[in-house]
């Protein structure tokens, strides 16, 4: 990234060396020809414009965007536990770090914001590559035809209605509203009528797939949904006949920190 931009100066002042018209000893040379010097004038403008959008266009080329990650493999009890180390990048220079927690960031053109700290990045085509300590990581960009993975929720994006153990824990004795999910991962609604701020508004920063089929969609470090698709379901419904109708049909199960913790629970009603 730094090599394209340091071209910049280099190319401009290559570009008003020639208007000037200067020869390979300094000397400006008289070209008498006064009937097209504002057409040549009007044209090295338009030159040194457009070799600076080429480079600005090049740098925003090589700005990162999207999931870079690794998987992780670590052994605990004799159990493996497997788990993915990632940096998102979101278009507006903000991004989340998962390392079974999330972490929000900012991002410039050659470093990663956190609260307290910076770390320094580089770009090696679609790889990343963080250096700490003097120590390099790289991670690979994610790449997948996986509509979700993608932002692109719009088979799943509907109405889902809170589960009978949702609208006890949450409604006040009522039922609360439906759960809307947007085509592009944003949810709305699913909240009890004394309450309008539920969960928080936006599409999720950083989607992830499990091992078991789920997405992970992490709107922000304190709010978090999981979407189990038909067919995929947690092993205690599996086990409990009064949710067994869970496993068939698409639910959504969100969480909020905020002090204390908000579990719901939402289906897609057939």
């Amino acid at each position: 990234m730094k090599k394209k931009t340091v071209l910049l100066p280099c190319i401009l002042a290559s570009v008003l060396v020639m208007s000037t018209g200067c020869n390979s000893t300094g000397e400006v040379t008289d070209t008498n020809n006064e009937s097209t010097g504002d057409v040549t004038k009007d044209t090295t403008a338009g030159e040194a414009s457009s070799l600076f959008e080429q480079v600005e266009n090049a740098k925003e080329d090589q700005a990162p965007s999207g999931t870079y990650a690794v998987t992780c493999t670590e052994e605990f009890d004799e159990d493996e536990i497997t788990y993915e180390i990632s940096y998102t990048f979101c278009d507006d220079h903000t991004g989340i770090f998962s390392c079974q927690d999330f972490v929000e960031f900012t991002w410039d053109e050659d470093s990663i914001n956190f609260e307290s700290y910076e770390t320094p990045y580089t770009l090696d085509g679609d790889t990343l590559i963080i250096e700490e300590d003097g120590t390099k990581s790289e991670f690979p960009k994610r790449v997948s035809d996986d509509p979700l993975l993608n932002g692109d929720f719009s088979s799943l994006a509907g109405s889902y209605k809170a589960t009978d153990f949702t609208n006890d824990g949450y409604g006040g004795g009522e039922a609360l509203n439906d759960l809307v999910l947007g085509s592009d991962g944003s949810v709305s609604g699913g909240n009890p009528t004394y309450s309008v701020d539920f969960f928080p508004a936006g599409a999720p920063k950083l989607v992830t797939k499990t091992n078991i089929g789920t997405y992970m969609c992490v709107v922000t470090p304190d709010a978090y949904y999981t979407i189990y698709p038909e067919g995929v379901a947690q092993l205690i419904y599996t086990e409990d006949e009064a949710y067994s109708y869970l496993v068939d049909s698409v639910y959504i199960n969100c969480f909020v920190f905020d002090g204390g913790v908000m579990d719901t629970i939402y289906y897609l009603e057939k």
